[in-house]
């Protein structure tokens, strides 16, 4: 629709076609970046004086010693 009323009003040689693909593209690169944080999450750790270490987002639960942690990096590999 925005492209619609661009082509219409501001520039008439606007090419529907070039410009409905840059935009899907750059939709999907949001997307993308997205998941891509979001599957990196998991892994992202710092330590404890005493050894263990937690998820930097959420430091209740503790890397690699909780089930949540390794469901949630199961979910990461899966959505790579």
């Amino acid at each position: 629709v925005i492209l619609r009323c661009k082509k219409r009003w501001l520039s008439p040689e606007l090419h529907f076609r070039e410009e409905y693909v840059n935009t899907v593209g750059s939709v999907m690169q949001v997307l993308f970046v997205a998941v891509l944080v979001s599957m990196t999450v998991p892994f992202i750790c710092y330590g404890h004086p005493n050894g263990k270490s937690s998820l930097v987002s959420n430091p209740a639960i503790l890397c690699f010693e909780d089930s949540g942690h390794y469901t949630m990096v199961g979910i990461g590999i899966v959505a790579f």
